[in-house]
């Protein structure tokens, strides 16, 4: 079932086609059951993203669910109409679903749809459900932009040794 897939698979990694009983293809195009196609899939998908990936998208919806948070995210990229845009759901629970809360907090930013993340995740490839991915970190500098991380906790630190604001004291 994985003859499609040959290009992107190692040789060690046997390659066979079962036809069924009774049908003979009438050509030379292979034949599958949906479960030896859907198994192809399955080992090329996790060949080529064995790892965590980093994946930019828009929140396009946001569900909690008990401890966890499910996020549709839709391709980002500018010019692609809204027809070819592309979307998947990515998902956290416990403790990654509060990881990824609180550090979306204390940069001042909440989950929300419409928001642009970047978000680490494990690839999921099931073959009955869909293609997603757990989320394992989140990067809020895609949010906010790196200069106002930088320029907030320069504040913060301005603050907290008490001469934030003392150039407003100053007589003009």
């Amino acid at each position: 079932p994985l003859e499609p897939f040959k290009k992107w698979l190692s040789v060690d990694i046997a390659v066979t086609i079962l036809p069924q009983e009774n049908q003979i293809p009438t050509d030379s195009i292979p034949q599958y059951t949906i479960r030896q196609f859907i198994s192809g899939l399955t080992v090329a998908f996790y060949k080529l993203y064995p790892t965590e990936i980093w994946l930019m998208g828009q929140i396009t919806k946001l569900k909690t669910r008990g401890e966890g948070i499910e996020i549709q995210l839709m391709d980002c990229e500018k010019g692609i109409e809204l027809k070819n845009a592309c979307s998947m759901t990515v998902t956290a629970w416990g403790e990654k679903s509060q990881l990824i809360t609180a550090k979306m907090q204390q940069n001042g930013l909440e989950l929300q749809e419409g928001l642009l993340i970047n978000v680490k995740v494990k690839p999921n490839f099931h073959g009955r459900y869909h293609i997603g991915g757990s989320v394992v970190d989140i990067d809020p500098a895609a949010t906010l932009g790196e200069f106002a991380i930088l320029q907030r906790q320069i504040r913060e630190n301005l603050k907290k040794e008490g001469i934030y604001a003392r150039n407003k004291l100053l007589p003009q």
